[in-house]
């Protein structure tokens, strides 16, 4: 090894690097002094790294562009030594980087807004679709249709539901999940025990949703799992 750039190590970064890798800012080059070595054997501790990966890889490119880069080596992880090992065959005068498996961001499976998607007869709520575009929320049915409701929250638009109305998602795909989060916004006006979601439509035995008590803003003994 020649020398390096002195780029950072204390973070990721997606800059000249493939997609769906981050790497180090640092690269290395390598130097061959008395000729062809062949494989040779490098290694980077745990601790060099801004914080520990699943998977490290390498890659090797002849004018440290790595956005163009060959196919990377996956390294091999000793853990009596606590580092990333790579074998590999490195031409002299070339650079190389470190990498991981960048992390997606989660998408929700389904993402209602009052603001979006919201199509209407009158000002009821007929059809709500997904922000994502993968479901409609529907109700068909005239007297079960929730309000839109202009100004109704922070100055921002409302689905407002009463009594037995609700919309209705058919074939949400939930697997593989085994556990599913539930965020909302939203207020209770009148009432002391309230539907926020249910799995199937029948409310009275399903287990798959949970009910939201308006006196201590916990579902307690009612809930559904």
């Amino acid at each position: 090894m020649r020398s390096n750039d002195a780029g950072s190590i204390t973070g990721w970064t997606d800059t000249d690097i493939p997609d769906g890798y981050e790497r180090l800012s640092r690269e290395r080059r390598f130097e061959e002094n008395n000729g062809d070595v062949g494989n040779v054997v490098i290694s980077i501790a745990t601790g060099a790294l801004p914080e520990p990966v699943d998977t490290l890889v390498m890659f090797i490119d002849a004018d440290s562009t790595f956005a163009t880069a060959s196919v990377p080596h996956t390294g091999t992880y000793n853990t009596t030594t606590q580092s990333w090992e790579f074998a590999a065959n490195i031409p002299d005068n070339y650079y190389i980087t470190f990498a991981s498996i960048a992390e997606a961001e989660p998408e929700p499976i389904v993402w209602l807004r009052a603001d979006a998607g919201v199509s209407l007869s009158g000002s009821k709520v007929f059809n709500l679709n997904d922000y994502n575009g993968n479901y409609i929320a529907q109700q068909t049915s005239s007297a079960a249709q929730p309000l839109l409701v202009n100004n109704g929250l922070n100055f921002n638009p409302v689905v407002r539901f009463s009594g037995s109305q609700s919309l209705s998602i058919s074939s949400l795909a939930l697997s593989p999940y085994n556990n599913i989060d539930i965020y909302l916004v939203h207020k209770v006006n009148t009432g002391s025990l309230t539907l926020i979601y249910e799995h199937t439509t029948n409310i009275n035995s399903s287990l798959g949703g949970f009910y939201y008590s308006a006196n201590d803003n916990s579902c307690g003994s009612q809930c559904h799992g």
